[in-house]
């Protein structure tokens, strides 16, 4: 196996870019309500999960920024609620499997093919979207008796 392509990222740059992306992340929610804006709607922390996919190309660090994204926003500003923290956890999680699984399937080693990277990061954002519900519904007739 040819591992010539093979580019290492050093661990400063990615821990620089993942304290950015949790920035962001974190920042959204605020800049949402000092504007008024509702940016919920364009679905940030899937952007910012996106980014990160892109930007570092290591799984195990993404399914960490999946994690924690969510959290350290509820954490940092109060927002998501718990349980929505629950269901974007999940979301973002499946987000990047499906991602990971996709890009392995569609795109060609060493090359960067636009086109196959956003069908895949399509792919992964419908099913991370259905398992946002799953969860979000799921725990909702759990605790709460009914789905509202």
């Amino acid at each position: 196996m040819d591992n010539t392509n093979v580019r290492i990222q050093s661990p400063w740059r990615v821990a620089l870019i993942d304290l950015s992306l949790l920035a962001a992340g974190c920042l959204i929610p605020t800049l949402s309500h000092l504007t008024a804006l509702p940016l919920y709607k364009f679905s940030p922390m899937v952007w910012v999960m996106a980014a990160g996919l892109f930007l570092v190309r290591d799984r195990r660090n993404a399914y960490l920024l999946a994690v924690l994204l969510p959290v350290v926003s509820m954490v940092a500003v109060g927002m998501p609620v718990p349980l929505k923290c629950l269901s974007m956890a999940a979301e973002l999680t499946t987000l990047t499997a499906v991602y990971g699984i996709a890009e392995r399937w569609l795109c060609r080693p060493g090359r960067r093919d636009l086109d196959r990277h956003a069908a895949a990061l399509a792919a992964a954002v419908l099913c991370g979207k259905a398992a946002y519900y799953i969860v979000k519904y799921t725990a909702a007739a759990l605790f709460f008796g009914s789905i509202a």
